[in-house]
């Protein structure tokens, strides 16, 4: 008994959950998955770990673009060189790091400000309320990565 492709799987799991049904606004969502799972395939490749790691790697731009028409009501996300130049009413800047550079710095927010704490293991292991801190923040690492 063997594995289906990624691509058979996926079609598998849309054609079982209905996605496209369920949710007809993420229509383009789903088809470019779709398509991003097949170049994928296309290059030799059938792992899902290194799917994983092919989707949240890509530096090409095109492997995950989804081009709104120009007239819809739609949100655009680009990067600041590409965005220089255009007016836009709302401008969100996301700032987002792929590796964890400072991973025992942890924010503290009180009344009175906010405070960067740097609580390495060694210190968490020795006082209870920094472990307690050390550990809350590491969880919030690990869920929103």
């Amino acid at each position: 008994m063997g594995y289906l492709p990624i691509y058979d799987l996926l079609c598998q799991i849309y054609a079982t959950f209905k996605p496209f049904d369920i949710f007809p606004e993420e229509e383009a969502a789903l088809t470019k998955l779709l398509e991003v799972v097949r170049v994928f395939e296309e290059q030799g490749n059938n792992s899902i770990k290194d799917f994983d790691l092919f989707a949240t790697e890509s530096t090409d731009d095109a492997t995950w673009q989804m081009d709104a028409p120009a007239n819809a009501d739609a949100i655009s996300l680009m990067t600041v060189h590409k965005a220089k130049g255009l007016e836009r009413r709302v401008v969100v800047v996301v700032l987002y790091e792929r590796r964890r550079s400072w991973p025992e710095y942890h924010i503290e927010e009180r009344g009175d400000g906010i405070r960067v704490l740097k609580i390495t293991k060694d210190m968490a292991e020795k006082v209870d309320a920094l472990r307690a801190l050390h550990e809350s923040e590491n969880l919030k690492r690990r869920v929103t990565t």
